[in-house]
Formats: C-alpha cells, sequence, structure tokens
C-alpha cells in the first residue's frame, strides 16, 4: 500500500457531549449519533428547515408530500409530516397518522439522497478559519461537562452563601 497510515473514525458508541444544540442536530441527522436519542420529529423539523433553505429541495418535497393539499412550503413539522404520512402511508392502528413513523422515514429518505443533496454546514473562508481554531481546543466529554457544571453550581450556592452576587463574579 506504500507510506502512511489509514485512520477511520467512526462515531463512538456514547452519546457525545456537543455544546451547541445545532451541532448535535447536524450529527443526529447525518446519522452520527444513534437514532432516538434526539427525538426523530426534532431531526425532521431540523430537516425541514435546511430543505426549505434549498430552492430545489424544497420544490422537491412539496410536490411529492404537499402538492395535493394545494399550499407551497411550510415551515411547520407538523404540516410537512402529516403529508408524508399520507403518502407513505405511515399510520398507527385505527388509520391514525403517525408523524413520528413519517419523521424516521423522511430522515432516512434524506440521507439516502432522495430528498436532494446539499450542505448543512455554510463553508467559506472565514468558516473554516473559525472551525480550525475550534479544532484546536480540546473538547469536553459528557463527564467533564458534568464534573464543570456541578462545580459552577457549588461556587455559585458558596457565594451565595456569604452574600455575593453569582453574576459580578464570572464562573468559568
Amino acid at each position: 500500500m506504500g507510506e502512511g497510515v489509514f485512520v477511520v473514525d467512526t462515531p463512538g458508541v456514547f452519546v457525545p457531549y456537543v455544546s451547541r444544540a445545532e451541532d448535535m442536530l447536524k450529527l443526529a441527522l447525518v446519522g452520527c449519533v444513534k437514532d432516538g436519542i434526539v427525538p426523530a420529529v426534532t431531526v425532521a423539523d431540523y430537516l425541514l428547515f435546511h430543505l426549505n433553505r434549498d430552492e430545489e429541495a424544497r420544490g422537491g418535497y412539496v410536490g411529492r408530500f404537499l402538492d395535493g393539499e394545494g399550499q407551497g412550503p411550510t415551515n411547520d413539522v407538523h404540516v410537512f409530516l402529516r403529508g408524508v404520512a399520507t403518502r407513505t402511508g405511515k399510520l398507527r392502528r385505527g388509520g391514525e397518522l403517525s408523524l413520528e413513523a413519517a419523521a424516521e422515514w423522511v430522515v432516512k429518505e434524506w440521507r439516502r439522497g432522495g430528498l436532494g443533496k446539499f450542505m448543512l454546514d455554510e463553508v467559506n473562508d472565514e468558516t473554516l478559519g473559525l472551525a480550525v481554531e475550534a479544532s484546536k481546543k480540546p473538547g469536553l466529554s459528557l463527564n467533564q461537562a458534568k464534573k464543570k457544571e456541578k462545580e459552577a453550581r457549588r461556587v455559585k450556592n458558596e457565594m451565595k452563601r456569604f452574600g455575593m452576587e453569582p453574576s459580578a463574579a464570572r464562573i468559568t
């Protein structure tokens, strides 16, 4: 194979600690977080946000799932999922639409490329620079983040006990 080392990075087997909610949603949407950790309807709502940002994808989902209802694009995930459930037959017992099953289906459909292909991140010189800087800072594990929060609460409670304003001192 020649010189060098090949490294393959795969998603871990633990729940990652991600400080930014949007980053966690991106990871869940692309399948780097076990399905079910983040509710499927929440992931589908984030997907809908991105579908609406891409003109081609927006037209594709409207024509495929909402066109029969005589409406255009929507920001309401429940309207979107009702259209998906109706068109794909995602029903509960008694014929009631299953928005959860529709959400799971639509996320899987997007992952396989059936709802258009687009980037979730905006990539330009500025965002690349920020990503490089962020990668230089060590990340926290879930346990480290919990310890940090616990220590911050302890300091805050001690400050209250001594009559000091918690907001006057910066806790890091």
